[in-house]
C-alpha cells in the first residue's frame, strides 16, 4: 500500500495530479479528430494507466488537472472526461475482444489437444504390453507427447487470461474517472 502514499487525498478520494501548460497536452497532436474523439497523448494515457494500477485498491479516484490561469481552457472538465471515456472505452472493447479470442483459441486448442492425446493413448494402449524395447520407447514417447500437446490449452485456461482480465477491469475503471480542472 506504499504506492497510495504517492497520491494526495481529498475527502477519501485519491487524486492523480497533473500539471499542464495547456489542455492540448492531453491529446495526440497528430490526430485530426475533434477533441472529444481525439486520441489521448501516449505518455498521458500510459501515466493514467500506471497510476490507476497503483490505485487498484482505492475506492474513489479522480484526475486533477492543474493549469496556469493565463492559458484559458476552452475544454471543460466534462469534455475531458468524455474524451477519456471515449479513449478508454475503445481500449476496453479491444481488451474484451482479445479476451474472447483467447478463450476461443483455448477451446480450439483444447479440442485438438484432447484429440491428439486420445490418439496417442490409443496407440500407447496397443504398445504397452509388448516387451520389445522399440515399442516400450514408442509407447512412453507417445504418452509424453500427448501430454505435451495439452500444454497450450492448459496454459491458456490457467494463466494467460489473467493479464487480459486485469486490463479489462483497469480500462473499466478508467472510463469512469472523474476530472477536475484547476487554474492558478
Amino acid at each position: 500500500m506504499d504506492e497510495l502514499n504517492r497520491y494526495r487525498q481529498e475527502d477519501n478520494v485519491y487524486c492523480i495530479d497533473i500539471v499542464l501548460s495547456s489542455i492540448l497536452q492531453l491529446f495526440d497532436r497528430k490526430d485530426p479528430s475533434p477533441f472529444k474523439e481525439k486520441d489521448l497523448d501516449e505518455d498521458f494515457s500510459r501515466y493514467l494507466i500506471l497510476a490507476m494500477r497503483e490505485l487498484t485498491h482505492a475506492q474513489k479516484v479522480k484526475l486533477v488537472i492543474k493549469m496556469q490561469e493565463h492559458h484559458p481552457t476552452f475544454l471543460k472538465a466534462k469534455d475531458v472526461e468524455e474524451a477519456i471515456f471515449t479513449y478508454f472505452s475503445f481500449e476496453l472493447e479491444s481488451s474484451q475482444n482479445d479476451f474472447r479470442l483467447l478463450f476461443r483459441q483455448g477451446r480450439i486448442t483444447l479440442l485438438l489437444g484432447l484429440a491428439f492425446l486420445g490418439s496417442c493413448y490409443s496407440i500407447y494402449f496397443f504398445t504397452k504390453d509388448r516387451s520389445d524395447l522399440f515399442f516400450g520407447f514408442l509407447g512412453e514417447s507417445l504418452h509424453v507427447l500427448g501430454w505435451v500437446a495439452m500444454w497450450k490449452p492448459i496454459n491458456l485456461f490457467l494463466y494467460e487470461w489473467w493479464p487480459i482480465h486485469d486490463r479489462i477491469v483497469l480500462m473499466r475503471r478508467l472510463t469512469k474517472i472523474k476530472v477536475e480542472i484547476i487554474t492558478d
